[in-house]
């Protein structure tokens, strides 16, 4: 069994390959505003020396580069509203990208997984991705990488856990976490597992483990037995508090390994 094996893909790699796109948009939009801008400049000066220097109209001059500079300042700002929403899908993405490494790196440096295997962005159809992947002898498990984006004059990033349920602080008020993570994780965890039946892999559970990075956690009430949240710090826990008859025998592990490798050297073909 390989010791930790690099990953078919690099941690974040949908996120990487997002934030490419929305950069490519973003100057896009940006080359054309620029082009926009050279193009009703020129026709502005233009106009100022006709009316100016052959006509003699200086005020009326004066009014058509006013209103040319008029049509500049809202195409730009036409243009920067389009932007924006780009933007910060791309700030977004740029968060979710630092957090999903972060949770790779600590899964690749726990202690006593020196038989662990790691996977990183595995595509998981219909249901799009899974952050992480974690094979070793406490069990299968997968991980699905939350980042919350912190604002000025908040103060620290807090999330609140009451049974299957995930709030974050905002302000004085609990509000619920938009995309109910906890489902998402276990409905990949579910369908991992019946993919895994499928293919003839004998496994009696899969853990799905939400991770906030960047948050303080208040666990009030955990949540069942096949899901947890945590930060960085309680991923070790989180595994090693995981029901011994849950464990994975080296055949197992091995089997499963070779399953995501082949899976993903199938879609990178």
């Amino acid at each position: 069994m390989p010791k930790i094996p690099n990953s078919m893909r690099p941690a974040g790699q949908s996120l990487s390959d997002r934030i490419g796109k929305l950069s490519e948009m973003i100057i896009g939009e940006g080359n054309k505003v620029l082009v926009f801008i050279v193009g009703a400049t020129a026709l502005a000066l233009a106009g100022v020396w006709f009316f100016d220097f052959i006509l003699g109209e200086s005020l009326l001059a004066s009014f058509v580069f006013l209103a040319f500079l008029f049509v500049l300042l809202r195409r730009d700002k036409q243009g920067r509203v389009r932007v924006s929403p780009w933007k910060q899908k791309r700030r977004n993405a740029e968060l979710g990208l630092e957090g999903e490494r972060n949770v790779s790196f600590t899964l690749r440096n726990l202690e006593g997984m020196a038989d662990a295997s790691v996977f990183d962005d595995v595509q998981n159809p219909p249901y799009g991705n899974i952050d992480h992947i974690l094979i070793c002898q406490k069990g299968l498990f997968i991980f699905e990488t939350k980042m919350i984006g912190k604002r000025k004059g908040r103060g620290k990033n807090l999330i609140r856990v009451y049974g299957n349920r995930i709030y974050r602080r905002v302000y004085s008020m609990w509000l619920p976490v938009m995309g109910d993570p906890l489902f998402q994780a276990k409905r990949n965890a579910a369908d991992l597992h019946s993919k895994l039946i499928k293919a003839g892999i004998q496994i009696r559970f899969i853990r799905a483990i939400v991770v906030y990075p960047n948050a303080e956690l208040v666990v009030e009430r955990p949540p069942t037995q096949e899901a947890a949240v945590c930060d960085l710090k309680g991923i070790a826990a989180e595994i090693n508090k995981t029901d011994t008859k849950f464990r994975l025998t080296s055949e197992q592990m091995a089997e499963i390994f070779r399953y995501l490798e082949d899976n993903e050297q199938k879609r990178a073909a």
